[in-house]
């Protein structure tokens, strides 16, 4: 009985000790996990043409948490439809030209974006 009530003793500080002293992301002002996914990323932009010879832009190496997020981003600057398909972001159209400019502005790094 003795150590039960100990045990729950220790394990209430524990938890007070943790909110009291662990950093939260909010109280850093980011987030150091995101942060991490998209310096670590290595990104490869390619295009090829689907049905009908239509012109499709692939991007692979988004990390899955920030795929939707950029895909709709994407997709809303460039005004093309796409989706995101094994962890792959399909964008209608060849849209080379301007997509590392447009993932830089996203956070992505330069130098870990190839384009093929």
């Amino acid at each position: 009985m003795n150590f039960e009530l100990n045990n729950r003793y220790i394990t209430k500080r524990l938890a007070s000790y943790k909110l009291n002293y662990m950093s939260k992301a909010e109280d850093l002002g980011f987030n150091p996990l995101e942060e991490l996914d998209r310096s670590e990323a290595r990104i490869v932009v390619r295009m090829e043409f689907r049905r009908f010879r239509k012109p499709v832009t692939i991007i692979q190496g988004i990390p899955t948490g920030k795929l939707a997020e950029t895909a709709r981003e994407l997709k809303r600057r460039f005004g093309a439809g796409g989706t995101t398909k094994g962890g792959e972001l399909l964008l209608q159209g060849d849209h080379r030209a301007h997509i590392k400019d447009e993932l830089v502005k996203l956070g992505f790094p330069p130098d870990h974006i190839d384009m093929m």
